[in-house]
């Protein structure tokens, strides 16, 4: 029986401890880029270049190794019509 805990953990060749820790620092920056967009959006002469840099940091890091691989399966089986645990399991018909 595959354990929803370590499944896609595994399949990104970490544990889930490490999954946690790298899910958890990738989260907030996302956070942070995300805060630093806003605030550009009302005061336009700050944090000019934080959310594309963000971005692109966040990029490097899961374009590369296993996690490339992860993300370019997931997107192929997107692109066939699958669409994930999310859609299929938990938030059909929302």
């Amino acid at each position: 029986m595959n354990n929803p805990f370590t499944e896609h953990c595994r399949s990104v060749g970490e544990t889930y401890g490490q999954h946690f820790m790298f899910a958890t620092s990738f989260g907030a920056q996302m956070v942070f880029g995300g805060m630093a967009c806003i605030v550009h959006a009302v005061l336009p002469f700050c944090f000019l270049r934080t959310g594309s840099t963000t971005v692109l940091k966040l990029y490097e890091r899961i374009g590369t190794g296993a996690r490339k691989h992860a993300l370019q399966n997931h997107a192929r089986q997107f692109s066939m019509g699958g669409r994930g645990l999310w859609h299929n399991e938990i938030g059909a018909g929302i």
